[in-house]
């Protein structure tokens, strides 16, 4: 039976009161009364009761073959709330490298030490400044992922005239960061020897969502999506976060060029 609170009038009082009463309009028993705080307060005008204060509504629940009212959020059964105490232990896991997320980082939720700084980078990457736009790498799992970042300095010299009343980083710019991103995780075994150079074939689902402006740090994001060592083939995919919100995202396809030797061996 569905059971809601209503009010009616106290015998001899002629005050209003909550009192859960069953659909059909019968009362049900004092022991249906509300329990724990008071679900009546007086109003500023002192001729009106209204039901319950802030955080308070009537949730009713069974209590010694009647239904009484608890409190929202009391932790009772009625809230879902159960306490339970468990004396059972977890087994060590095996040790294993868990992939950083690219948005966590962006929000500031995950402060890890760089794994590869500029100087770094640069021994993998051919690219120099201005061209450089990956500063930093956090995590890089060979083969598999890779998660950088690009501080966006106020200096940039894009920002001279992109544009000079409201400066934004070019998206072109932002895409040409995820493919420098994937390019230190393509360069590297076991995927390449790191000895050749890697170029754009296609991108697919580029979508920009945000702006980027001076003062933001990219952080983006690749994964190895299929390596085709018979064809000189990596595609990626590859997002970029600021302030833990999606700014751009796509699916991109390279071809190594020559020198990159570590594809034609798998292939032989």
């Amino acid at each position: 039976m569905f059971v809601t609170a209503a009010v009616s009038r106290d015998n001899g009082t002629g005050r209003r009161q909550w009192k859960p009463v069953a659909r059909s309009g019968r009362s049900l028993p004092r022991g249906a009364a509300l329990a724990g705080r008071s679900a009546t307060h007086r109003s500023a005008s002192g001729d009106a009761l209204r039901a319950g204060s802030v955080g308070w509504r009537p949730r009713l629940r069974a209590r010694n073959g009647y239904m009484s009212a608890a409190p929202v959020g009391d932790g009772s059964p009625a809230d879902g709330v159960v306490a339970t105490t468990s004396s059972t232990t977890t087994a060590a896991a095996d040790v294993e490298v868990e992939p950083l997320s690219a948005e966590a980082v962006s929000r500031g939720l995950v402060p890890p030490e760089p794994v590869m700084d500029c100087e770094q980078i640069t021994q993998v990457l051919p690219h120099r400044f201005p061209f450089l736009l990956v500063d930093k790498v956090l995590q890089c799992m060979p083969g598999k992922r890779i998660v950088a970042l690009k501080n966006v300095s106020y200096n940039e010299p894009y920002f001279q005239g992109h544009f000079p009343d409201y400066k934004i980083m070019p998206g072109v710019l932002q895409l040409e960061a995820l493919a420098q991103c994937a390019g230190l995780l393509l360069l590297q075994p076991p995927i390449s020897d790191g000895k050749g150079t890697f170029y754009f074939a296609s991108v697919e689902g580029l979508r920009w969502r945000k702006p980027v402006r001076p003062g933001d740090t990219l952080v983006m994001e690749c994964d190895a999506l299929s390596i085709r060592p018979r064809f000189g083939v990596g595609k990626c995919r590859a997002r970029g976060f600021v302030a833990g919100q999606l700014v751009i995202e796509a699916d991109m396809t390279f071809a190594y060029g020559k020198g990159s030797n570590a594809l034609a061996q798998k292939s032989a």
